[in-house]
């Protein structure tokens, strides 16, 4: 710490000493006076302030961008006008930018019936829109194509007569219903309450729905859908379906007949289906099993089929 003490200034105690002979009778000064210099004070500052034109313009507002105008293009527009601008080349005239533009009115509410009509009225205008850009997109890749009339006289349409599909549909089946020696698993009752309830499978029966079980994890299963059909149709798709698997060298296939309930009194297609399996089909066959439900009823056969048939 340095022992240097601060120098005393030499006219401290002359300066001091003439203060204090000096009789100063120092006075608030009076409010007038005060408002007076503040006056003078303002006066001054408004004289010295540079001059302003009342009559000048005001300043013109900066011109907008292309985004801004078309953001404001947009707010302005009511939807349906948009939609119409787009696809129809109709719209309403937008005003130019700036204070005097007046502002978008809203559009009237309209009623529930003015609203669906006008739904209705978009969506068919939407799809003319999209046929008409198809028929261009269409004739810009192939050309112009001229529409050809239908050649009606090659094709004789035909109705179904009631009684005879009636007829065709309770015919008995044409071939024998004595099941084949080879066939490996019992058949099926073809009428009676065998129909709607089959009792336990045997043997025979059990061996093939465990090697279909065992198929049915690691391959797809083909399988075709007949219900409803008439007899003649089902039995013919199921023997192109069959000889096609065959070909393909299918072991099992599911042929889905329905359980009957919507004939007319016993069922129809199942037995027709199981006739065809012990007759016609059996040189496509090894065996069957129906698909049973909890009530022993059945809409569907699994079926083995002769591999190289």
């Amino acid at each position: 710490m340095s022992d240097k003490k601060p120098e005393k200034s030499p006219f401290a105690g002359l300066l001091a000493e003439k203060l204090k002979s000096l009789n100063l009778n120092l006075k608030e000064a009076p409010a007038e006076d005060k408002k007076k210099s503040a006056r003078a004070k303002k006066e001054r500052a408004e004289r010295d302030a540079p001059p302003t034109d009342e009559l000048a313009e005001p300043e013109e507002a900066a011109p907008l961008s292309d985004a801004e105008l078309f953001e404001k293009s947009i707010q302005e527009m009511a939807p349906e006008d948009i939609y119409r601008g787009k696809f129809a080349g109709e719209g309403p005239k937008l005003a130019p930018p700036g204070p005097s533009a007046q502002p978008a009115q809203k559009p009237a509410q309209l009623s529930k019936e003015e609203q669906a009509a006008a739904r209705l009225a978009d969506e068919e205008a939407r799809e003319a829109v999209g046929q008409a850009r198809e028929m261009r997109l269409f004739e810009k890749t192939v050309g112009k194509v001229e529409k050809v009339a239908r050649a009606d006289k090659y094709r004789r349409p035909t109705m179904p007569d009631p009684a005879e599909d009636a007829a065709r549909r309770t015919a008995p089946a044409a071939y024998s219903s004595e099941p084949p020696e080879a066939l490996i698993t019992p058949p099926l009752p073809k009428s009676g309450p065998g129909l709607h309830e089959v009792g336990a499978f045997d043997p025979a029966q059990r061996d093939l729905h465990a090697r279909y079980k065992k198929r049915a994890r690691q391959h797809e299963i083909p399988e075709i859908n007949v219900r409803g059909d008439s007899v003649e149709d089902a039995l013919r798709q199921v023997e192109l379906f069959v000889h096609q698997q065959c070909k393909d060298n299918r072991q099992f296939v599911r042929i889905i007949h329905g359980r009957g309930l919507q004939s007319d009194g016993a069922p129809v297609l199942k037995p027709a289906i199981l006739h065809w399996l012990e007759g016609p089909g059996f040189r496509y066959v090894r065996g069957y099993v129906p698909e049973r439900n909890s009530a022993g009823d059945y809409g569907s056969l699994i079926v083995e089929l002769e591999r190289g048939s």
